[in-house]
């Protein structure tokens, strides 16, 4: 679980991602790359790219600015250069199998909507959760959140979390941010390995 997470489309209040069965690795290279340029980790991205002149061309740059991709890339372990070619390694298997947003508000559902729609840019799932005392204009409009394929919970203290319209399982509707979601998440959880480990 993580607190306020930008993949690119707005900053999402919380994300549960669940973690992929043996990513070490790929946790670890995602973790080393700008969550920018993370997309080249998937497989049939970068390692359809075989030189500095097409990676520039992929990422709308320079060759120098390609150059110094490649050094992140290179650092993250999932490339090979030599003079006139190159080959990325795609990552088999990403570092966070399932992801799912939260947007989290006392009410104005209607802002809250726009932004946990945004979410499915990178998400599976995608849920807004309302104080309870204040969900009843959202639940009278769930229509909305069904068209929007968004789901709709409210939580009252002591009584727990109530569902009125569980969220649709569609998928990231975007590759790209799915993976800059993958590079965020992915350091924050080697910044935690790391900590927890020096104490």
């Amino acid at each position: 679980m993580e607190l306020e997470v930008d993949a690119g489309v707005g900053v999402a209040d919380l994300v549960l991602a669940k973690r992929s069965p043996r990513s070490t690795k790929a946790l670890q290279a995602a973790a080393m790359v700008s969550p920018r340029i993370a997309v080249l980790l998937r497989q049939g991205v970068g390692d359809s790219i075989k030189s500095r002149a097409e990676l520039a061309a992929f990422l709308g740059t320079s060759e120098g600015a390609a150059q110094r991709v490649l050094a992140q890339l290179s650092a993250a372990g999932v490339v090979v250069q030599s003079r006139n070619s190159l080959s990325i390694s795609g990552l088999r298997t990403p570092p966070f199998e399932r992801l799912i947003a939260v947007e989290a508000k006392i009410s104005d559902w209607q802002r809250v909507l726009g932004q946990a729609y945004r979410n499915l840019q990178f998400a599976d799932e995608s849920w807004v959760v309302l104080d309870h005392a204040f969900a009843r204009p959202a639940i009278a409009q769930l229509d909305r959140f069904r068209t929007a394929g968004v789901g709709l919970a409210s939580v009252e203290r002591g009584r727990g979390l109530f569902i009125h319209h569980a969220a649709a399982t569609q998928g990231p509707m975007s590759l790209a941010k799915r993976w800059q979601a993958q590079a965020v998440l992915s350091s924050r959880a080697l910044a935690r390995k790391i900590v927890s480990g020096a104490r």
